[in-house]
């Protein structure tokens, strides 16, 4: 404006009217001028040109916006016109109260700072800054279980921003999982099999985009994520992640990070699953349990990425792979918030065989979620995949895509363990060594309830015998063979005695001493061994001599003899040697005395038989 135009506008009278308190046409425009600079065509939130930062008394619960420069911009909607207001130096919000649950921060519509539990309905009209999850149970800083960094640039509308904030927190780039899952087999002891690391992660929520430098600095927006080469993990270099759960009451807590990506007992150095209600319960042997890791734009060191327990435990990995991140904001709901980004969901199994070390828990499956959507709702236009026809090939019956990919499913199988019924198609060689063909009955195994006692075979070097051990965990332990219905246990050998002659009365020759013996009518029998002994032995140069007969035939090609003044056969020197091992079921046994001492005759039979059922 040139200086006379300029000294004619001052010169210039003006009436003040509305809101314009000048008299001269130069102060009515500068004042006009001043409140256009106020209420300007932008978006609400904190000026992009004015930088702040955040700080938080956890003492006296009062957190400050503090400028990077002198001041920094608010702007908010005020009715239709956004609004900007020029806070100069730091901000103090109202100290908020020591009361559980999450507490808001923001500058509302008239550019005050709120602090509240009242989560704001839209962000069209305010300026977000922060959001502090609180649990008062604890102590200074540990009472901030979860914090948001919620300064969002005035860059979009407040509507884009309502939108944005209902879809949910975006994964942009990074974020890669290193780590080393196993299908089958021990980890190794170093933690390669178990433990896990990350690579520094960029999110994006609504047009906040936040990093986490994967670091050990300890400045905010850094936390230590642990070795990105999947080879090089161990349990001394794995990702540092806090555990989140909550109580009975829905109240949040976290367990300290570390190197082991799930929770553990201190005391027993096993694996934990955490429930709903936050009991923290030992993983039963041989089960597999369920934890995600999450992030959110907490800007404090080491808080950003978070693990959390599925609420229970799984016996088949199938079960285990069932479980979702909708599962877990149905049991948690604090993480039904969108602005929690789930990266992934790791499997682990528990086996007492399993070392130490590594909390005898092996990573089995890593499932990568990052990009996927936090809300189960179909896109716009799709079309339900049972209406997609296919013809049927192979072993695929199914005639529409869906059933066809549920049949796929249920034939697969990743891991050995989630086949409780498996069979052998056909031998099983093990080095050379078949066990069945895959055709006949084999081997059947039947497992008992809380059992500690088992068989063990063991092989053996030449010249000794292999065992059919029972061991297991109680000190004396039976070894019990239960044949079926009327079978026998083979192999085992019984003795058959009988008492032919009183042990009073002198022997003497003849054939059936003692009547007839029947063997079982039900099974025939295999003789191993025969014997005799007296009451009183028999003495002279003619020895006591014994005959056995099945059907009146005898069965000893060498019969039973008993030396000079010996009182049992076991002594002798000549043994009985049996020609006829075999005796039939319902067979009759007799026993006959074919020679009794010439100078003592001897006083009193018995006879057995040692043998096995045929």
């Amino acid at each position: 404006m040139s200086l006379y135009k300029k000294l004619l506008a001052l010169k210039t009278r003006f009436t003040p009217a509305g809101s314009i308190s000048a008299t001269n046409v130069q102060g009515a425009i500068e004042e006009l001028d001043s409140d256009l600079s106020l209420k300007a065509t932008m978006f609400p939130g904190i000026d992009e040109t004015t930088p702040v930062t955040i700080s938080i008394n956890y003492s006296t619960r009062v957190l400050t916006v503090t400028p990077t420069g002198a001041s920094f911009n608010v702007l908010v909607d005020g009715g239709g016109v956004v609004t900007k207001y020029v806070k100069s130096g730091a901000v103090a919000f109202p100290a908020f109260t020591d009361t559980n649950g999450v507490w808001y921060f923001y500058f509302d519509s008239s550019g005050n700072p709120i602090s509240t539990q009242v989560i704001p309905t839209t962000y069209t009209s305010v300026a977000m800054i922060y959001r502090i999850l609180w649990n008062n149970t604890l102590s200074g800083s540990s009472k901030s279980i979860t914090e948001a960094y919620e300064v969002h640039a005035n860059t979009i509308p407040g509507i884009d921003h309502d939108w944005k904030h209902q879809y949910g927190a975006v994964w942009v780039e990074g974020g890669s999982l290193a780590y080393t899952a196993l299908t089958s087999g021990s980890p190794n002891a170093s933690g390669v099999n178990t433990c896990v690391g990350m690579t520094s992660l960029t999110n994006l929520d609504d047009n906040l985009r936040y990093t986490i430098e994967n670091s050990s600095g300890g400045l905010s927006w850094q936390q230590v994520l642990g070795e990105v080469a999947p080879a090089n993990i161990t349990t001394s270099n794995g990702g540092l992640f806090e555990i989140r759960y909550q109580n009975a009451s829905k109240v949040q807590f976290a367990l300290p990070a570390t190197r082991f990506p799930f929770d553990w007992d201190s005391v027993s150095n096993l694996p934990n699953y955490i429930t709903a209600d936050g009991t923290r319960t030992p993983v039963t042997n041989l089960y597999f349990f369920v934890v995600f890791l999450s992030s959110i734009q907490d800007p404090r060191n080491g808080k950003a990425v978070k693990l959390v327990s599925a609420p229970a435990e799984y016996s088949t990995i199938t079960a285990a792979r069932a479980v979702t991140w909708t599962d877990i904001q149905a049991a948690y709901p604090v993480f039904a918030d969108k602005e929690v980004r789930p990266l992934y969901r790791m499997i682990f199994e528990y086996r007492t065989t399993y070392d130490i070390a590594v909390k005898k828990t092996v990573l089995r499956e890593v499932e990568d979620i990052r990009v996927a959507r936090v809300v189960a709702t179909p896109a716009a236009g799709s079309m339900p995949a049972t209406s997609v026809t296919v013809t049927p090939t192979g072993n695929v019956v199914a005639t529409n895509v869906q059933d066809a990919i549920a049949e796929l499913d249920s034939e697969k199988l990743a891991n050995i363990v989630e086949d409780t019924t498996p069979q052998l198609g056909g031998q099983l060689d093990v080095n050379g060594k078949s066990l069945g063909d895959g055709t006949l009955e084999l081997l059947s195994f039947i497992e008992t309830a809380e059992a500690v006692n088992e068989f063990t075979i063991k092989n053996a070097a030449t010249g000794n015998a292999p065992e059919l051990q029972a061991t297991g965990g109680d000190s004396n332990i039976d070894l019990k063979l239960v044949p079926k219905g009327t079978g026998v246990v083979k192999g085992e050998r019984k003795m058959f005695t009988v008492r032919l002659i009183d042990k009073d009365t002198d022997l003497t020759t003849g054939n059936g001493k003692g009547g007839e013996f029947r063997i079982s009518p039900l099974r025939a029998i295999t003789v191993k061994d025969v014997g005799a002994y007296v009451d009183t032995a028999a003495t002279g140069a003619n020895l006591l001599t014994v005959d056995i007969n099945e059907g009146g035939t005898s069965i000893l090609s060498t019969k039973i003899t008993l030396d000079d003044g010996e009182k049992t056969s076991t002594a002798a020197v000549t043994q009985p040697a049996i020609s006829d091992t075999s005796i039939a079921s319902d067979a009759i046994i007799t026993f006959d005395i074919d020679q009794v001492g010439n100078t003592t005759a001897g006083k009193g039979l018995v006879v057995w038989l040692e043998y096995e059922y045929a």
